[in-house]
């Protein structure tokens, strides 16, 4: 079965290695991989801003890109959040009713695709770490991605209180309430570091590229990682069995 990938560009513009890295799981979980170079975005940025005349002209760009795959898959839990949730504002009664209807009924998680739609749990994954967890867009997906997680080999997940709030990385949130949203992020910060964690692990880039912001200006001793990149951690020395492909 061939899956279409969609990549955000957050991902392609600051973390090219997480798409990289989640095509090649799925390769080798027995996928072929379909990634249109001409792809960029879903409109969400415009969406929020209020700017639903742009998000729309985005969006049906979007749609015509994917339509009429059958399994769409993104590393980005904010993007099929939106897509999922918010795409009948822009397009319901519209020429482009049918396609939005069957892309967001098409559209998976990472995770959400590993774990329904394979047989897979231990992919091979080594990530020999103590890490808290962190996904604010898509907290019904927790108990899949947690699933995931728990199964990479050495791995250590804290406890994590704020795992399904806010952190403020919403662009136009942040723009317009730098305070709060720094404050957000900073509470999960100081939190991972007190319970003793090396690694964020989130499941959207714009989660990350906030942490990482704020990790840098106030030195802090953690990293952040996409949770993509702990499921390919430390796979080329081990072989995944294919999945039997549900079709």
């Amino acid at each position: 079965m061939t899956i279409t990938t969609f990549i955000p560009y957050e991902i392609d513009q600051f973390y090219p290695e997480t798409a990289q890295n989640a095509m090649r799981i799925l390769e080798r979980l027995g996928y072929k991989v379909h990634y249109n170079i001409a792809q960029t975005d879903a409109g969400q940025m415009a969406f929020e801003n209020g700017n639903w005349d742009e998000a729309k002209k985005i969006g049906e760009k979007f749609l015509k890109e994917v339509y009429p795959s059958q399994q769409i898959v993104s590393p980005s839990s904010a993007t099929v959040n939106f897509i999922t949730q918010h795409y009948d504002k822009l397009f319901y009664n519209t020429g482009m009713h049918l396609a939005y209807q069957h892309v967001a009924g098409h559209i998976f998680e990472f995770c959400d695709f590993i774990y329904h739609h394979t047989k897979a749990r231990d992919i091979g994954a080594i990530f020999d770490h103590p890490v808290v967890f962190h996904d604010c867009h898509l907290p019904e997906k927790h108990t899949e991605m947690t699933e995931l997680l728990s199964r990479v080999n050495g791995i250590k997940i804290l406890n994590n209180p704020f795992q399904q709030e806010e952190c403020g990385a919403n662009v136009v949130f942040a723009i317009n309430n730098e305070p709060i949203a720094t404050a957000m992020a900073l509470r999960q910060i100081a939190h991972a570091v007190k319970v003793g964690a090396e690694y964020i692990v989130v499941a959207d880039a714009a989660c990350k590229l906030h942490f990482d912001a704020l990790i840098r200006k106030q030195n802090t001793d953690i990293s952040v990682i996409h949770i993509v990149d702990v499921l390919a951690s430390g796979i080329q020395k081990t072989t995944i069995k294919p999945a039997t492909i549900q079709q």
